[in-house]
């Protein structure tokens, strides 16, 4: 079972944006951080680290050490277990409030619960 945090948007429609962040390792993150990070856009975090490897790339041209490869190694890793806590203070920067937790073994399961759980609790 994996948690799932669960945000709402209110649109100006009166309909509700849902989203379902889970709590676990990103490994798409992980393997394709850069793009990764372009896709959610999380640009700031993705234009730090492109700027960084130019100018490790460019210190090793200088030293030859193989740091690129270990930055790159460490920000994947990073993102790999920091890039679902991205996303989430991403949303909340636009306008997304915090909801509620689900326990659920896939998105789709935690989308189930949550609508469940609130068509119960507007019928009590």
């Amino acid at each position: 079972m994996i948690a799932y945090t669960v945000y709402l948007k209110h649109t100006d429609q009166g309909t509700e944006n849902i989203v379902y962040v889970p709590e676990k390792f990103s490994w798409l993150a992980f393997l394709f951080t850069i793009p990764w990070l372009i896709y959610h856009r999380l640009w700031n975090a993705a234009f730090i680290l492109i700027f960084s490897l130019i100018f490790l790339n460019q210190v090793e041209l200088m030293v030859s050490w193989g740091t690129p490869t270990i930055i790159c190694t460490l920000a994947s890793l990073a993102a790999g277990f920091y890039g679902n806590d991205m996303i989430r203070s991403n949303l909340e920067k636009n306008g997304y409030v915090f909801n509620d937790v689900i326990m659920a073994s896939s998105e789709q399961e935690a989308e189930l619960r949550f609508i469940l759980g609130r068509d119960k609790d507007l019928n009590e």
